[in-house]
């Protein structure tokens, strides 16, 4: 017998024993031949075990193909039927919009526009008694079709008391944190406020402040979130909320300058994140409230008979300013 055939004979001899895990196999006494036949044995079994687990990994992997591919076809579902329903609920409102009675229509509107004016109410926290007074002056504004009022800030369409009131109830608390605004009266307050305060709002992303730029406002936050950050990487970044104030140190500005040549510059940039509304009160309007009204500040009582220059300034541009509303008058 040749070689080729000798060696296919010992294959199909090593490959049936080994699938059988030499139980075809009959020894005698002779301790080697026993040791063949174990070796035999134990690497049947240990091939028929690498067979079952490389099985049993492909038939996790293909259970996790199957798997994975529903998944994609019930999200592809869903986003389909999502598509449907909302061109479907598109069709059936301007359905309903085009066939619909003009008094629900003017109705639908009204109370569209009644929910946006009562967010911005609770967003800022106007009191119920102010809440109900706004509510029944905006009402017939939104029943007249010809006349327009923004629903997201609707203090520019009220009328000059209730907006007086409005800033009454929202910046006292705030000029208060003013350190030198904490121990006035609230007569005084109450004509700084009426006076003085600006309504401003800023769109989302948009800047109020940034660093090395003039720092021209006291700014106080009633709606809204910005962010205020410096350059200087040892700094955290602030976040400035409803009822925040931002711009401490002009008042301390004030009081030093005799003039508006030489504003501070801001140390910290604002940045907007969200839509900002509040009241800010402007480095110039600070100067003129300081000019007519010093004598009224507690700060200034103590050395009023003191020889101060800083009350020297004041009374000067106290002088000047009436000088120059007198001259307006008579012309």
């Amino acid at each position: 017998m040749d070689f080729p055939q000798k060696a296919m004979f010992c294959f199909w001899w090593g490959l049936r024993n080994l699938s059988s895990l030499g139980q075809n196999l009959e020894t005698s006494s002779y301790y080697w031949e026993n040791c063949f036949t174990v070796l035999i044995s134990i690497f049947g079994l240990l091939l028929f075990l690498y067979f079952i687990g490389n099985l049993q990994v492909y038939m996790q992997w293909e259970a996790s193909n199957e798997l994975e591919e529903i998944y994609k076809r019930s999200k592809k579902s869903k986003q389909h039927n999502t598509i449907i329903m909302s061109k479907r609920l598109e069709t059936s409102n301007q359905y309903y919009l085009t066939y619909m009675d003009e008094e629900d229509k003017a109705a639908t509107i009204k109370r569209t526009k009644l929910r946006s004016i009562e967010s911005w109410i609770s967003t800022i926290g106007i009191s119920d008694q102010l809440k109900q007074i706004i509510i029944s002056y905006v009402t017939p504004i939104m029943e007249d079709q010809n006349k327009h009022i923004d629903t997201e800030n609707p203090f520019s369409h009220l009328p000059t008391t209730l907006r007086r009131l409005i800033k009454l109830h929202l910046c006292l608390p705030l000029l208060r944190r003013v350190p030198i605004f904490e121990n006035e009266s609230e007569k005084l307050l109450y004509e700084i406020t009426c006076k003085f305060l600006k309504q401003v709002h800023y769109n989302q992303s948009s800047y109020i402040v940034r660093e090395g730029e003039p720092l021209d406002a006291l700014i106080f936050m009633v709606k809204g979130i910005a962010w205020t950050y410096t350059s200087n990487h040892g700094n955290k970044i602030e976040c400035l909320k409803t009822g925040d104030l931002f711009g401490r140190h002009l008042v301390d500005w004030v009081l030093e300058s005799p003039g508006l040549s030489d504003l501070p510059l801001s140390t910290r940039t604002l940045k907007c994140h969200t839509k900002v509304e509040g009241f800010c009160l402007m480095a110039s309007d600070l100067k003129d409230m300081m000019s007519q009204c010093w004598w009224k500040f507690s700060k200034f009582r103590h050395i009023a008979k003191s020889d101060s220059k800083q009350l020297k300034h004041f009374a000067a541009s106290s002088i000047q300013a009436a000088w120059r509303r007198q001259t307006i008058h008579h012309h």
